[in-house]
């Protein structure tokens, strides 16, 4: 059931009569630039996420000072129960109302005030003195300064003083970038 199959003349090859083919060629080799479309987004799109948890990252930096001073307020306010005296009150958070006044405004810290002085300080420390929000200087801030000093001191309204210290925290500056 072997059958062999004869070629015509024309189609069997010998050594002396190869046929006319040519070796096969590749392509190019894919080269990695110009890059594709797909290639400029993800890179775009690198570039902008990196941006953005900079950006991030600095404002971070920029409010961490709020932050610490604002956990700082809230243990000397626990700390102190309303049945120790108000002048303990008064001047721990004093003293961090002045520690907070040294670090944001070193050239000017405005720490040796006393006084009146010293609540029209923090108040223009918040805003400056264009603008007309008064956080300490009212009742607040003199009962802040009079139970401060006064061992004796009977009344501080301790809600209206924390009010007053975290609005004017939270009002104060954020640092630059350079700061």
């Amino acid at each position: 059931m072997n059958k062999v199959v004869q070629l015509p003349d024309t189609l069997q090859t010998s050594a002396a009569f190869p046929l006319p083919l040519r070796d096969y060629h590749l392509p190019d080799p894919v080269s990695w630039w110009p890059l594709g479309p797909g290639w400029w987004g993800l890179m775009v799109l690198g570039l902008l996420s990196g941006m953005l948890l900079l950006y991030f990252h600095s404002r971070k930096q920029q409010n961490a000072w709020r932050l610490k001073a604002l956990e700082l307020l809230e243990s000397i306010f626990q700390e102190t129960s309303a049945d120790d005296s108000p002048h303990m009150l008064a001047k721990q958070t004093s003293i961090l109302l002045r520690r907070i006044c040294k670090s944001r405004f070193p050239e000017h810290s405005g720490i040796q005030l006393a006084g009146e002085e010293w609540l029209i300080y923090l108040d223009n420390c918040a805003c400056g003195p264009e603008k007309e929000q008064i956080f300490f200087l009212n009742t607040t801030g003199k009962q802040l300064i009079h139970a401060a000093y006064d061992r004796s001191a009977e009344s501080l309204d301790r809600e209206a003083l924390r009010l007053a210290c975290l609005s004017w925290i939270n009002a104060l500056p954020a640092k630059t970038w350079r700061e």
